[in-house]
């Protein structure tokens, strides 16, 4: 598995290369009803993301304040920071938008 992954984007656990590979395979699977739903999927990219090491909290999850109103020398600041989620159960017709994207093929 190591020998795929690129040893550039620095330290990672198997534990959470699984995961990842697990979530990708299970969101290719053929059958709709059998690929996870996306709140099912940011739930654990978000999981798989608390459990890499602390040397990735500058790049993960910036909360930028940017001003929009004027001119400003000044650049926009950021602070980063691991947040506690609250999640609330919602039906699985609640994520639908209704439209149909029509597939061909090339």
């Amino acid at each position: 598995m190591s020998s795929i992954i690129d040893k550039g984007i620095g330290p990672y656990s198997s534990d959470c290369v699984e995961k990842f590979l697990d979530l990708a395979l299970r969101c290719s699977l053929d059958e709709q009803k059998d690929r996870p739903l996306m709140l099912e999927v940011v739930r654990e990219l978000e999981d798989i993301t608390y459990m890499l090491p602390a040397v990735f909290d500058n790049n993960i999850a910036p909360d930028t304040d940017v001003s929009t109103s004027g001119m400003s020398s000044s650049p926009p600041t950021s602070t980063y920071s691991r947040h506690t989620t609250t999640y609330t159960t919602m039906e699985g017709i609640e994520l639908v938008s209704g439209v149909i994207p029509t597939i061909r093929p090339r």
